[in-house]
């Protein structure tokens, strides 16, 4: 049998054409009643509906449909609350030496932690005067200070005393490896960078400078030692090239952040642009006010007019020498000693670990705030940023314990006080930045699940 439409033979009963594959029957579907109608026709025979009308498509719902008029206020809101720069000239410029500062930023990060050191100083009339007296640097937890304590105790009291030179070696270890580490992403960005694989290196030039800013606050929490007396204050601060690089530092990365603001402008509302940022700058002061607490003592003894304040390296001297006093003693002296001595250790361990996990959970909560300010607290800074609050909390919680339990047994006058404002700083600001970056967390998450109505409220 032949196909109407286009004459070529079919199988007997054939219902399609095994050419065109129309029906053989001369009928075709109706593609509104979906019945067969004769396929030489205009209209359906049954529905009479328009065989060849295009499909209707249905409108939206009025209620989801803007107004032109709506829509024109909202582009116009919109034009005032975004600046997005241009690829101009001066976007490219602002980009290159943003670059340059970054680069800058990591090289005296990376220059300088290696040359951390502390100075003695004079404290008279709330002033500080350096001396001509030798300092003391990073190289001196890898010998000096061993060959000091074995130097002043017994063979049978040194052990004691020997955990706190301990410490400060590993902490020392443990920032030069860090900043290494730390090196080699920041190249691995710069090559990024050169190669345009990365818009920025901004987020490493921070993490070079704050984990520079660690090793030094590592260093003076370990060496840490101040003795006042009568108005006159003795003692060890960060010496000159520390402090030169960290001001340097500092300066290259805050105009390496502005520049980088301005070079990547405001993407989105100003409110949220401006709510990111200040929860931002409160996170990055709560931080640094703890990183200058954390660099300062565990705890200070007052007696009479003196009043001695001691970091980890100084306090376990002073174990030693409680150490050297009752070991000829009384086994009960002795029993005493060592269960104060075994309880300060725990404590002073828990908390140099705390505060080394601060150290580095801010030093990544400041890669991430300043390596896109503005926006920082919708990635991972809310994490940073309760870590960081968390671990200075706890540190701050086991400097009291030790202050209050166990320091007391090693001071030379019952009517001897122990101030503990360090540890009550570092706990409050620990509280701060856990409840700052709680608030911002779930502030972020808001505005990210529920963007059309902040746009109305806007």
């Amino acid at each position: 049998m032949k196909c109407p439409y286009c004459g070529a033979e079919n199988p007997e009963g054939a219902t399609f054409c095994k050419s065109c594959g129309r029906r053989m029957d001369g009928m075709a579907l109706c593609p509104n009643c979906q019945r067969l109608t004769p396929a030489d026709g205009i209209f359906c025979i049954h529905c009479g509906s328009n065989r060849n009308a295009l499909p209707l498509k249905i409108p939206t719902p009025a209620s989801r449909v803007s107004s032109p008029k709506k829509v024109e206020r909202k582009e116009e809101a919109r034009e005032e609350t975004v600046f997005v720069p241009d690829e101009s000239k001066a976007h490219k410029i602002l980009g290159i030496v943003a670059f340059a500062l970054s680069c800058l930023t990591i090289l005296v990060s990376v220059v300088f932690t290696f040359l951390i050191g502390a100075t003695p100083q004079i404290g008279v009339g709330g002033g500080d005067y350096p001396t001509e007296v030798a300092g003391f640097n990073l190289y001196y937890y890898f010998g000096d200070v061993f060959t000091l304590f074995n130097e002043s105790a017994s063979e049978a009291t040194a052990m004691y005393g020997m955990v706190g030179p301990v410490m400060g070696t590993l902490s020392v270890t443990l920032s030069l490896i860090g900043i290494l580490v730390v090196l080699g992403f920041s190249v691995k960005a710069i090559v990024g960078y050169v190669q345009k694989k990365e818009e920025s290196v901004t987020k490493y030039a921070a993490l070079s400078y704050f984990v520079y800013l660690a090793a030094a606050v590592l260093f003076m929490l370990n060496i840490f030692t101040n003795v006042t007396s009568q108005g006159v204050s003795i003692g060890l601060g960060l010496d000159g090239a520390t402090i030169a690089g960290l001001v340097l530092g500092g300066v290259f990365l805050l105009a390496n952040v502005v520049l980088d603001a301005v070079r990547r402008g405001i993407v989105g509302d100003v409110r949220s642009y401006g709510l990111q940022s200040g929860l931002s700058s409160g996170l990055l002061v709560l931080g640094i006010v703890a990183l200058a607490f954390v660099g300062g003592p565990l705890f200070t003894i007052a007696s009479g007019e003196i009043a001695t304040s001691y970091g980890i390296t100084e306090f376990f001297g002073l174990l030693l020498t409680f150490a050297a006093r009752y070991y000829p003693l009384s086994a009960d002296l002795w029993s005493e000693f060592v269960v104060n001595y075994v309880g300060s250790l725990i404590m002073v361990i828990l908390s140099l670990l705390c505060l080394i996990a601060f150290l580095v959970c801010f030093a990544f909560l400041a890669k991430e705030l300043l390596g896109d300010f503005g926006f920082g607290l919708r990635k991972k800074a809310p994490l940073y940023g309760i870590l960081a609050g968390s671990y200075a909390l706890l540190a701050g919680i086991f400097e009291l314990v030790l202050a209050l339990l166990f320091v007391p047994f090693f001071t030379w006058s019952e009517s001897a006080t122990i101030g503990m404002s360090s540890s009550i700083v570092l706990l409050v600001m620990g509280a701060l930045i856990l409840g700052v970056s709680i608030v911002g967390k779930l502030l972020c998450t808001k505005r990210e699940e529920h963007p059309a109505e902040e746009e109305a409220a806007a």
